[in-house]
């Protein structure tokens, strides 16, 4: 065979991938329930006590001569005597997790069983000594990372795999002091190519080093790039990116782009031609998605948001759509949309919508997010935000943003100056008991409202854990507001969660005046218990800091 097939070098068209990932284990059941229960991973294939002297040869030979020519024993360096079943054996999982496989491998003595300690002690797994592996896992685009990690922690600790602690953002001095830290878990502001990689480290139950990592944006789209041009190079049809399988045809490179584009092209397919940089034309072919559901138009919007161009963002709305920003006064239709965004289009140079959760009710969605703002000095703000919007048909009717984008107008030396101006489920009521509660400040009452771990988070502000240390913020807030009605304005129950869009009304102690609080609150329940209470509001007139 031409080793310069297609024009290249190399032996890149003799593969096909990668096949796994290897991991040496102390104890194995320990592994095992951790990659298949608590990851979810399938056993492929596998086997127990394993020996032999072509395996021995195939697996030790290099370190085994050269202990040999040093005059050491082969042991010393980690060579496991696996020749003919007298003194060590090797048990072996290849355990699929979809796109790829992790294999788990384990050398213990051959007389005891696969639940023995592995042969050879832990070796360093810090990223930071040469030739030290990790192993990442990929979360799924639509996860909140920061939950996944404070989940994972839980599962492992409650079934004693207490090796897994996720890696804070917050400097800690002791694993004391690590476990108490707010959970902070998340790296995620990277910009340029790096814009939505999102990862957290952590250790796996044999000290093993692992990584959980999201791909999204334009760190997506140059994955997905380099996905194209390795199957146009070797002749494969990998796309494990995106989740898809694709029609295979050797004319045509096939790629999904990146989410926040495909899931919102039109009904046929565009061709884009790039040059690798090698002097040959790969050609991609992007095979389109009809928009089918209110969920999709959505993220179609974003999608055109970010373009930055309020004609592309002002073609979703009706001509009479209800467009309210926080506390903003309201603007009505495409017209008014132009002249409210005048204001932002001067300060902000990118804008970047990362979904936790969408729920789609009647005619109604509801999207919980993080939005990214890079102003034109280069400053970049993360601010937590749910929006809910109304539709018309296939228009948006009626879109209400409920966050505080304050810091994002505050430069330097300027200081925040104050804006203008369908339920009924057994958690619904369980709800309207825990506000009777809240409004008649009955704490003791309050707080049996909530599971142990209760998370509690108002806006960009550090979340609280506990019943208590919510009652606790919100006895210190109410020093200042007395809380007096809630204008809702919509309630859904959905599975184990509920939305409430509403305005918060406030008397406020010291001056006596009245102060709205515009928000949308998300509950999620353990049985009948709160779990998770997260606020997205515009608190700015409150004069209120936690």
């Amino acid at each position: 065979m031409n080793s310069n097939q297609n024009g290249k070098s190399g032996l890149g068209h003799y593969l096909q991938g990668v096949q796994h990932f290897g991991l040496t284990v102390y104890d194995l059941p320990k592994s095992l329930e951790f990659y298949l229960e608590v990851l979810g991973g399938k056993v492929a294939i596998g086997g127990d006590g394993f020996y032999g002297e072509s395996l021995h040869n195939l697996l030790f030979q290099k370190e085994e001569v050269e202990a040999l020519e040093k005059g050491i024993d082969p042991k010393s360096v980690g060579v496991a005597n696996v020749r003919d079943g007298t003194d060590m054996a090797l048990d072996v999982r290849f355990i699929s997790f979809g796109n790829t496989v992790v294999e788990i491998i384990h050398f213990r003595d051959a007389k005891l069983t696969s639940a023995a300690p592995n042969a050879f002690e832990k070796i360093p797994s810090s990223v930071g000594y040469t030739n030290a592996p990790h192993i990442s896992f990929y979360v799924k685009d639509d996860v909140d990372i920061d939950v996944f990690a404070k989940k994972l922690e839980e599962e492992c600790q409650r079934r004693g795999l207490t090796e897994v602690v996720v890696n804070r953002i917050i400097r800690a001095n002791s694993p004391e002091e690590m476990r108490k830290l707010a959970p902070k878990f998340a790296k995620t502001d990277f910009s340029g190519d790096f814009d939505g990689w999102a990862l957290l480290y952590c250790k796996g139950p044999n000290g093993e080093q692992l990584e959980f990592n999201q791909v999204t944006r334009k760190a997506k789209e140059n994955f997905t790039r380099a996905e194209a041009e390795y199957n146009q190079a070797n002749g494969t049809n990998y796309w494990f990116l995106n989740s898809q399988k694709l029609e295979s045809n050797a004319q045509r490179v096939y790629s999904t782009s990146s989410a926040p584009i495909n899931a919102y092209l039109g009904r046929k397919n565009i061709i884009e031609s790039r040059n690798n940089g090698e002097g040959n034309t790969i050609t991609l072919t992007y095979p389109q998605t009809s928009v089918s559901t209110k969920s999709e138009i959505v993220r179609q919007m974003f999608q055109a948001g970010e373009s930055m161009n309020v004609e592309n963002f002002v073609k979703f709305y009706t001509e009479d759509a209800l467009y309210q920003f926080s506390n903003f006064p309201v603007v009505y239709g495409p017209q008014g949309i132009r002249e409210s965004s005048v204001d932002f289009l001067a300060t902000v140079a990118k804008v970047y919508h990362h979904i936790k959760n969408m729920w789609e009710v009647g005619d109604t969605v509801i999207c919980e997010m993080d939005v990214t703002y890079i102003r034109h000095d280069g400053k970049v703000f993360t601010l937590p935000c749910c929006d809910t919007i109304a539709f018309k048909g296939d228009k948006v009717q009626e879109l209400r943003i409920y966050m505080n984008i304050d810091p994002v107008f505050v430069f330097d030396k300027d200081k925040a100056e104050p804006k203008a101006a369908n339920s009924s489920g057994s958690l619904t009521k369980k709800l309207e008991k825990m506000y009777e509660a809240l409004h008649a400040e009955n704490w003791d009452e309050f707080v049996t409202f909530f599971s142990p771990n209760l998370l509690y988070k108002i806006g960009a502000n550090d979340p609280v854990i506990g019943p208590e240390a919510c009652g606790d913020l919100l006895t210190h807030i109410y020093k200042t507001l007395k809380l007096t009605t809630h204008n809702t304005r919509g309630m859904w129950e959905i599975g184990n969660t509920i939305i409430l869009e509403m305005d918060a009304n406030y008397i406020h102690k010291l001056d006596k005046r009245f102060v709205q609080v515009p928000c949308v609150d998300i509950y999620r329940f353990d049985g009948d218990k709160i779990y998770e209470w997260r606020v997205y509001p515009d608190a700015s007139q409150t004069g209120v800091r936690i």
